[in-house]
């Protein structure tokens, strides 16, 4: 692991491309941090900026 992203390997089936998994991946992953950490992330990512 580096500082700043994670390395993943996975086993797919390969009737589906490579975009596919990856979009996959992605989309699931991001709900489940959501789910997880929504207090957290609702303060800092898609704030709206008030003057």
């Amino acid at each position: 692991m580096d500082q700043d992203h994670i390395h993943i390997l996975i086993r797919y089936s390969p009737k589906w491309g490579v975009l596919e998994n990856v979009r996959l991946l992605k989309q699931l992953t991001t709900y489940r941090i959501w789910q997880k950490h929504s207090t957290f992330l609702s303060q800092h990512f898609w704030k709206e900026n008030h003057p």
